[in-house]
């Protein structure tokens, strides 16, 4: 798990132990991703894009909460780049993308919910 946002070391770890073992952390993995800038969100968005379905569960959480910055990475940089998880998630993004809340409305979260829709 990294400590920073700059633990590449640790990213690069989580990325090679695969799937069944980061399984436990796929939570704060997550957590990882909330700025698409940080040097370890780079290392880690296209992992866990590969992990595809069997992330849905935890992207679910992010989605159906409040922290509409994260909602926007996440889409962007994880489930855009999964054809599998949004598929997964098309409910969800469907509800963002035509019925947004108005901070996701403010926060453009809509607008990356319909192009992650529309690949």
């Amino acid at each position: 798990m990294p400590r920073d946002k700059f633990d590449l070391a640790a990213a690069n770890a989580a990325v090679e132990a695969g799937w069944p073992a980061i399984k436990p952390s796929a939570e704060r993995l997550l957590q990882w991703v909330q700025d698409a800038n940080w040097p370890v969100a780079l290392v880690l968005a296209p992992a866990l894009a590969a992990v595809g379905e069997p992330l849905a569960p935890y992207v679910r959480r992010v989605l159906a909460g409040e922290d509409e910055t994260w909602k926007y990475n996440l889409i962007g940089t994880v489930v855009a780049q999964s054809q599998e998880l949004t598929s997964a998630l098309r409910p969800e993004l469907e509800r963002i993308a035509f019925f947004p809340t108005p901070s996701e409305r403010a926060e453009e979260v809509c607008n990356v919910a319909r192009e992650a829709l529309e690949q």
